[in-house]
């Protein structure tokens, strides 16, 4: 594998549409993306998803992950033909663990069929602040073992399914209360506090991946910019603290909690240089074909980047052959 590749398959790309155009197929040759992630614009139905996802593969001649969010409830991109899942603090009411195993296996059953195989799912924030504008229900609720019962039996339902899943959003977003799509929250509180209540889901959840938030702790990170780029948080506490060994992705890079403060190519190359594996661009084909460009140029130039690139290169290839290597479930035995 060649500089140009190497550094194709720490990307996380989004694509504009729900077909492979002409520039979608440019950005998929020029960027070599590891994972492509698929939204609601990107879906009409099972058949079409699988179509896409052939294409995907046909374009950049090797199966990348196939990512997507379905957290179930206000969160699902999979709608026309597939089932209804409620969401996390709907499941969480009923009780019942085993609700939370059941809308892991329908959902990893349906996604395997086709070809997504990567669920950026599910949301461990712990539900604290109830002022939080972008927790609230997506949490299975206010209690950190609450929270590991189901997270876990729902991660454990997908693995089986053949699908790998996402702990979000680390080190811990549910006491924010600013939306990271428009700003960098604050969060000022101290390790032993993380440690006790937020973190404890990262701790005791085996995860295929984990993504870090676009928040500033300025108890743990050295200066104010977002976990994501931050080796306080992506390096100290994760790799360290926590002995994490699984990929760590980002989340959207062109979200206002990074975009306000940092060029695409900063965050690319601040995430990267700090600990990040998966860098994250969902849309605008321009940016992620330069944000490439770039960082390669930079990896040229400096061995300490390329150490890193070896470093992330080798955690997202290992992720990317567990996640292609389940066989796809038949569509007409799943949609029928």
């Amino acid at each position: 594998m060649n500089l140009d590749e190497a550094v194709g398959r720490l990307f996380l790309i989004g694509i504009p549409g729900p077909e492979i155009d002409s520039e979608t197929e440019k950005t998929l040759r020029e960027v070599k993306p590891g994972a492509v992630i698929l939204f609601s614009k990107n879906i009409v139905d099972s058949a079409q998803i699988r179509n896409l996802v052939n294409e995907i593969e046909r374009v950049l001649g090797f199966k990348p992950a196939i990512a997507t969010d379905q957290e179930g409830g206000i969160v699902s991109r999979l709608r026309e033909g597939f089932s209804v899942s409620p969401g996390a603090m709907a499941i969480a009411a009923t009780g019942d663990v085993e609700n939370s195993s059941i809308a892991g296996r329908i959902m990893a059953r349906e996604m395997n069929a086709v070809g997504i195989n990567w669920n950026l799912a599910p949301v461990v924030d712990i539900n604290c602040n109830p002022r939080n504008p972008g927790i609230g229900v997506r949490s299975f609720g206010d209690s950190p073992d609450q929270v590991i019962a189901y997270a876990k039996a729902f991660v454990e339902s997908m693995r089986i399914g053949g699908v790998m899943s996402c702990l979000k959003h680390f080190p811990g977003k549910g006491r924010a209360d600013v939306d990271a799509h428009l700003d960098l929250p604050t969060l000022d509180v101290s390790f032993s506090t993380l440690d006790s209540f937020e973190l404890r889901p990262f701790r005791e959840i085996a995860a295929d991946s984990i993504m870090p938030s676009h928040i500033y702790f300025p108890q743990l990170q050295a200066s104010r910019v977002p976990a994501s780029m931050s080796k306080g948080i992506l390096t100290d506490l994760a790799r360290g603290v926590l002995n994490y060994e699984g990929v760590l992705v980002a989340d959207d890079l062109g979200m206002g909690g990074v975009s306000n403060y940092f060029s695409p190519e900063e965050a690319g190359i601040e995430g990267l240089k700090n600990g990040m594996d998966y860098l994250t661009y969902c849309h605008v084909p321009e940016i992620q074909r330069r944000v490439k460009k770039y960082l390669t140029r930079k990896i040229e130039r400096f061995s300490e980047l390329e150490a890193r690139l070896q470093e992330s290169l080798k955690r997202v290839e290992s992720f990317r052959m567990k996640a292609v290597a389940s066989a796809r479930n038949s569509l007409d035995e799943i949609f029928s």
